[in-house]
């Protein structure tokens, strides 16, 4: 997934709405049982070859469609707003990351390393969603923090309003408005103030984790053991992600 958010973040196509429709049309063609009339790009290859994988289970290969559905909204989203330069609200553009920030698809793929064998419904339980919505806000919140490398020097004017200004429009000229961080600066915050609110969202992930889990029902020895496989599998992408970011 890191390699699909890179082409859309920073890449070649995070301002071509409509090569990047193309990409996402193509990349969920073969989900849909459709053929696909532009030519396979290496990276769909790939996927289509995670796909072909994933089918061994009905409910795994569902959760894998929806989550790379909502994935393409979410990436399709940035590019449109790219292309428009447009700045969302520091909600919109947090909402847009859950989708976009490519880590959804990877919780279908823990269940299916593990073999995991979960009724659906599982699934549907308002604890397993959060458990998967915390996941993934510790992902994006993590990586917009240690990713964000714009930052200006104001030695000579820490208040200037033109130099808030032009910070914003470097900042969208160098393509990071996919950046929590970023955003929150182009929405009125200084630098500090910026971080420091990410960092306020990052902090609260750690209370709701805690919460989710106490919150947690049992279903039972077996299946309450197979539960702890994923939610260890969501805690595993997210330090993967974290310790991915210093090497």
């Amino acid at each position: 997934m890191l390699i699909w958010t890179a082409v859309f973040d920073n890449g070649h196509l995070r301002q071509t709405p409509e090569k990047a429709k193309q990409m996402m049309d193509n990349l969920l063609s073969i989900m849909r049982n459709e053929e696909s009339p532009y030519p396979k790009d290496p990276l769909i290859e790939v996927h289509d070859s995670v796909w072909h994988r994933v089918t061994s289970s009905i409910g795994v290969q569902q959760r894998f469609y929806k989550a790379m559905t909502s994935y393409s909204r979410g990436a399709l989203e940035h590019v449109d707003r790219e292309s428009h330069a447009t700045i969302p609200s520091i909600e919109e553009q947090l909402a847009t990351r859950r989708r976009s920030s490519g880590v959804t698809p990877l919780f279908a793929l823990v269940e299916y390393a593990h073999g995991l064998d979960l009724p659906d419904e599982i699934f549907e339980h308002q604890s397993i969603k959060e458990i998967e919505r915390i996941g993934t806000d510790l992902v994006l919140l993590q990586n917009d923090i240690l990713s964000y490398r714009k930052e200006e020097v104001r030695k000579h004017s820490r208040s200037s309003p033109l130099i808030e200004y032009v910070i914003t429009k470097i900042l969208q000229a160098e393509g990071v408005n996919h950046n929590l961080v970023a955003i929150c600066r182009m929405n009125g915050m200084p630098a500090q103030q910026a971080f420091d609110h990410v960092n306020t969202l990052l902090r609260g992930c750690y209370r709701d984790w805690y919460l989710a889990l106490a919150d947690l029902p049992q279903w039972g020895e077996e299946i309450d053991s197979e539960v702890q496989k994923y939610i260890r599998g969501v805690q595993d992408i997210v330090l993967a992600n974290l310790s991915w970011r210093f090497v």
